[in-house]
């Protein structure tokens, strides 16, 4: 039997084997929202901070609703607008000629459960973070 986002959210407060069964479950839907909105170059960064966000506030979650896709979308959007307001501010400050990227604007990859579900859902886009 499946258990429903806010069962898994609530095991992740003390199993993050929990975590990373609902980063398989949502990893590909959250990608494409921020690809959409932010073009595939950006998004692996962002999806990585989502899920690093989602996993330091879970117990913050609110387990009477069963999805948890709701206040991921949430998350991936205020984590776009983040990256979208620092892309823009880079590109005035600094034009068109440097990349723009997270580690120079501090952004954290996430070593942890994000990072073993994206490799289990067969995705190397968080992986390539690490390395």
């Amino acid at each position: 039997m499946t258990s429903s986002d806010a069962q898994l959210l609530l095991d992740a407060r003390n199993a993050p084997a929990a975590f990373e069964q609902l980063v398989a479950r949502h990893l590909d839907t959250v990608y494409r929202y921020v690809a959409r909105r932010l073009g595939p170059t950006n998004a692996e960064d962002v999806v990585s901070e989502v899920f690093a966000t989602a996993y330091a506030i879970r117990g913050r979650y609110d387990a009477s609703r069963p999805s948890a896709l709701p206040w991921l979308t949430r998350t991936t959007a205020g984590c776009a607008r983040c990256r979208s307001g620092r892309t823009q501010r880079h590109r005035t400050k600094h034009g068109s000629q440097k990349p723009f990227g997270s580690k120079a604007e501090g952004v954290q990859s996430f070593h942890g459960p994000v990072l073993v579900a994206a490799r289990r859902a067969g995705r190397g886009m968080l992986a390539a973070q690490v390395g």
